[in-house]
């Protein structure tokens, strides 16, 4: 029993690790879209300066302030779309249960695991408490071990592909931002 609960301390440290870079990601996507909300009041203030001193720079009849802006709002709403999306891809991992002729990929709507709503809701009540009446407590702790290390693996899945969206969605942004650089500097070269 002893050896068996160390083992159950152990998974819940891994997942309770796995947690926490989960957040550590889902604060860094909201630190990075509060400071482009308030980038974006800014270059809208500064447009609409530009705008209201009638100032432009024509290049073949087109205002380029004007197409910078719009350019830099429209790179900076597709790299917010895919932020947005870091927060939840969608995934596909092997459950280790034979589909057919070979492993099939399921998402967590399928993971059976004590740690997931889904799973529990799936089973009727009655053999829910029935489970836990009956088995040994080394049965639990068993399965509690492997839904734990089970979940820390998917997790790990999952803040893998989040942390892939929010690199992709940062170079995204990073051009957004080109956009409102050249925009504020044709502005400033059009009162030379």
């Amino acid at each position: 029993m002893d050896d068996l609960q160390e083992k159950a301390t152990l998974a819940k440290s891994i997942l309770d690790g796995v947690i926490q870079s989960s957040h550590h990601e889902d604060e860094k996507v909201g630190r990075i879209l509060t400071s482009m909300s308030f980038l974006t009041v800014g270059a809208s203030i500064v447009f609409s300066t530009f705008l209201g001193n009638r100032i432009g720079v024509f290049l073949y009849g087109v205002d380029l302030v004007s197409v910078l802006f719009f350019a830099y709002i429209f790179t900076l709403v597709l790299g917010t779309i895919i932020m947005l999306e870091s927060m939840s891809p969608r995934l596909h991992i092997q459950s280790g249960r034979k589909h057919g002729s070979g492993d099939a990929g399921v998402t967590s709507d399928h993971l059976e695991s004590m740690h997931f709503f889904k799973s529990i809701a799936r089973t009727d009540e009655a053999g829910w408490l029935a489970y836990f009446k009956n088995a040994s407590g080394d049965d639990i702790l068993n399965r509690e071990c492997e839904d734990t290390l089970r979940q820390a693996r998917f997790l790990s899945i999952k803040v893998t592909r989040k942390v892939e969206y929010i690199r992709k969605a940062k170079w995204v942004i990073l051009f957004a931002s080109f956009f409102l650089v050249a925009m504020v500097a044709a502005g400033v070269l059009s009162y030379l």
